[in-house]
């Protein structure tokens, strides 16, 4: 046999491996669980901020939705990118329940992120949810 053809035929073999096993060899337990899980969940205290068009966003306008917050920064030079485009592939893929979830995306700079200066940006970045702003006294009972 040619080289390519060896090689081929060698990582397909390799990776069928695994598919050869019968169901008696699957374990049907659970994982073990690391972590805190928690019983109680509180709820948010209301906030009303300004999103990136100058409308005003309250939370208990949410009410029955599943709200994801997410806190960045527009100057952030790398984990507010992700996050944010996380938050695009997320939204992207809720199919038939995207009218049950609400993402908002709310400052930790407010003297940079201006009402203005959202609106261009998430223009620039093709993002259509909530960048929230507001005065620093306003974000800091938020981000409490």
């Amino acid at each position: 046999m040619r080289p390519k053809v060896s090689a081929l035929l060698l990582s397909l073999l390799i990776c069928l491996t695994g598919c050869l096993g019968s169901d008696a060899d699957v374990d049907d337990t659970l994982p073990e669980f690391y972590g805190l899980e928690y019983q109680t969940v509180s709820s948010a205290p209301d906030f009303t901020l300004t999103n990136q068009l100058g409308e005003s966003v309250s939370l208990s306008d949410l009410e029955g939705k599943v709200v994801v917050v997410a806190f960045i920064y527009t100057y952030c030079p790398d984990v507010c990118l992700i996050i944010s485009a996380n938050l695009d592939y997320v939204q992207d893929n809720l199919g038939e329940d995207s009218s049950d979830v609400v993402l908002l995306s709310i400052t930790i700079d407010p003297a940079r992120d201006t009402v203005s200066y959202l609106e261009d940006w998430t223009q620039t970045m093709g993002y259509d949810w909530d960048h929230l702003t507001g005065n620093r006294t306003e974000l800091e009972s938020v981000w409490k």
